[in-house]
């Protein structure tokens, strides 16, 4: 029976970790097209602006007027705008990059919890499988002591005792490291549901 859980948990982890680098090549294939259709978006209002600012000069007959301190300042005011053009550009691309790696991160966390999940239910399957046995051995040996013994000495008697509650202290504290590991994984679930 341990075997086939160890099979069924195997299975069950290849499974899972198929799926996650699905997810990833999805999730990077989706974030590559959505650059590539902001990039192109950008290039076609770029070649608009050029032709219209083609067209506009073609219409100019005029000659330009002599520079002053009024159009000093438009020239300014084109810089800034300008500049702000090219920051929107970029904060619209730190934009996609913040979400690709929200969505990265999101599919790393749901992939460690799944394999934190498959750890627990793997490490706790055989403590199961072997705890009544261990519980078993360990308070059989504290009532096997043969306390009225008189040929045994007191200091084996209570180096016995004291061995066996080692023992059985070393099941308690193994198995408070399980659940507390167990409300890690859950508590995390929970994060990751409320996200």
């Amino acid at each position: 029976v341990y075997v086939i859980v160890q099979i069924l948990v195997l299975v069950n982890v290849a499974i899972m970790v198929m799926d996650i680098a699905v997810s990833f090549k999805d999730t990077f294939l989706r974030v590559v097209a959505e650059q590539r259709a902001a990039a192109e978006e950008e290039a076609h209002i770029l070649r608009e602006r050029a032709e219209q600012a083609a067209q506009i000069q073609s219409l100019s007959t005029f000659p330009a007027p002599p520079p002053t301190h009024h159009s000093r300042g438009a020239m300014l005011l084109r810089r800034q705008t300008g500049e702000q053009s090219k920051l929107g550009e970029w904060l619209f691309v730190v934009r996609g990059v913040v979400a690709s790696l929200q969505e990265l991160v999101k599919d790393l966390v749901d992939a460690v919890i799944a394999c934190l999940v498959i750890l627990y239910v793997a490490w706790r399957i055989p403590g199961k499988i072997s705890s009544a046995s261990n519980t078993a051995d360990t308070v059989g040996a504290l009532s096997v002591i043969d306390w009225g013994n008189r040929q045994l000495t007191r200091e084996f008697k209570v180096s016995e005792f004291f061995e066996s509650m080692n023992a059985l202290e070393e099941l308690i504290r193994e198995e408070g490291y399980l659940d507390k590991f167990c409300n890690f994984v859950l508590i995390l679930s929970l994060l990751r549901l409320i996200k």
